[in-house]
């Protein structure tokens, strides 16, 4: 699955959180970081797991694709 990096990034300045921050909460790696930012696939734990750190749903992380 394809997460918005953008949503990412401003869901966590909502609460506050630095990407380092955000990261270590939810227990994922910059490459990580860096493969969502890139447009690149994400494992479904992954996301729960951003999801979780966010206090979100999975698909409000989603990239909305027209």
């Amino acid at each position: 699955m394809i997460l918005s990096y953008e949503k990412i990034i401003a869901l966590g300045a909502d609460k506050r959180l630095t990407l380092q921050e955000l990261l270590h909460k939810a227990g994922i790696a910059r490459l990580t970081a860096k493969r969502i930012k890139e447009g690149n696939s994400v494992t479904m734990k992954t996301a729960g797991k951003l999801a979780a750190a966010l206090g979100v749903s999975v698909a409000d992380l989603l990239l909305n694709k027209v």
